[in-house]
Parts: structure tokens; C-alpha cells; sequence
């Protein structure tokens, strides 16, 4: 499948050719994912000018030659030590996971004392300022009568908690129930983070791509941040 991959990334198809391929990734979702990690190697290895350094990379770390075969396999394997070689970007050994990742940036949702007609519940509300996380969750989070406030705290809880495949769901709710809430912004930045902090990587940078740019936290994620998820992805 790889050596299919880099006929299309170095335009080596013909242009019938080129066409059934890209036919095939639309019905073949494992094949798709695998085309979008190779696609990302390539890029990736292409932002950082390395592309002639993966033959040394490959002979020091694994011992043997890259053919051409196996190209977007060295890529993807190049990847994993690029790690080691881009400290000039900041990133961190904690890069190769997610959770890890997510949790160093210290964020944490912040009830605002003044913002509109955001009125959560006083009880909710006093919770969530004393940080009992956990009494929110267990008082209000299986109750299916919450309000708008009241979800996007409780999912806040779970991101707090670090919880965030549980996170995940309870944004993914909130934004199918109130599509036009006015937390939609932040309910959006951490749904990105939990993804992130969940492992599903693919997904996050999907959101990135499609966040609309009327966001004010779009700015958030710059191409290093962009990079830097590429390189999860490449590494799961």
C-alpha cells in the first residue's frame, strides 16, 4: 500500500490512475487513514528540511538502508526521531502522549464573574469555583433536565479532572444540543484538548482544520502546535 502512496505523493500516476485511486481512499476508510498519516509524514518531513537526513536517520537508528519501496514507511518511522531533533521548536519528551501533553498546558475552564446573561445555577456555579469537580459530576451529570450552563460545566469538570474521553462525550452533547451556545468557542478549544488528551489525534486536527476562523482561539493553534499533533499522529 505504501509503495501506492508514493506513486501519488511523487505524481509518478497517470491521471486515470490518479483518479481510481483517489476513488478507492472514499470507499476504504482504513486505507483513507492511512493515506492522511502518510500525507502528514510527507508534510511534515517537508516543513522540517529533512528529507535527505532520513537515510542517516534510518541507517543510525534501525540499521539498515531505506529503499525507495519504503519510502513513506522511513517517513513515518523518520518521524518518530524527529522528536529528538526539533528541540528548537520546544517540544518536549512528553510530545508521544497526548494526555501528558494536554495536561502540562495548564488549562483549566474559569467561571467568568461578569459575562452576559451566562447565569449557571448558584449551586453549580459555587461547586465549580471551589473546584468539587467531582459533586458536580455526581450530583448533575447523568441528569438529562440540565440546562445549557449546567452541561458545559459539567463537561468542564470532567476536562478538569483530566477525565477526557468522558470530557469528550459531554462537549460532543453540549455542542449537538446548543449549536449556537455562547460557550461555543470554548466548548470547542477543549473539545480540541480533550481529543488531544484522549488519544484521537486524527480528530483533533480535523477540528483545527474546520474551526471556523471567527474563533478568537483559533490563533492557539499555530503551525507548532499543528506540527507537533502531525507527529502524534505519525507516532500512534
Amino acid at each position: 500500500m505504501s509503495s501506492e502512496f508514493d506513486e501519488y505523493f511523487l505524481k509518478k500516476m497517470s491521471p486515470d490512475e490518479e483518479q481510481r485511486f483517489l476513488e478507492g481512499l472514499k470507499s476504504d476508510a482504513r486505507k483513507r487513514e492511512e493515506f492522511e498519516k502518510a500525507a502528514m509524514a510527507h508534510e511534515v518531513v517537508a516543513v522540517a528540511a529533512l528529507k535527505q537526513e532520513i537515510g542517516e536517520i534510518s541507517k543510525k537508528y534501525i540499521g539498515k538502508s531505506v529503499s525507495s519501496k519504503s519510502w513513506t514507511s522511513a517517513l513515518r518511522i523518520a518521524a518518530i526521531f524527529l522528536v529528538t531533533i526539533l528541540g528548537f521548536l520546544g517540544i518536549k519528551e512528553s510530545l508521544i502522549n497526548g494526555s501528558e501533553w494536554t495536561s502540562d498546558q495548564g488549562l483549566r475552564y474559569r467561571v467568568p464573574n461578569e459575562r452576559g446573561d451566562l447565569t449557571p445555577t448558584e449551586q453549580v456555579a459555587q461547586y465549580y469555583k471551589m473546584g468539587d469537580y467531582d459533586k458536580i459530576i455526581h450530583e448533575f451529570g447523568k441528569s438529562s433536565h440540565e440546562g445549557e450552563e449546567t452541561a458545559f460545566l459539567v463537561a468542564m469538570s470532567y476536562f478538569n479532572l483530566k477525565k477526557y474521553p468522558e470530557a469528550v462525550e459531554n462537549i460532543d452533547k453540549f455542542l449537538q444540543k446548543w449549536p449556537m451556545a455562547q460557550q461555543k468557542s470554548e466548548a470547542e478549544f477543549y473539545l480540541i484538548h480533550s481529543l488531544v488528551g484522549a488519544g484521537k489525534y486524527l480528530k483533533a486536527y480535523d477540528l483545527i482544520e474546520k474551526m471556523n476562523a471567527e474563533n478568537q482561539y483559533k490563533a492557539y493553534f499555530d503551525w507548532k502546535y499543528k506540527l507537533r499533533l502531525r507527529l502524534l499522529i505519525l507516532t500512534q
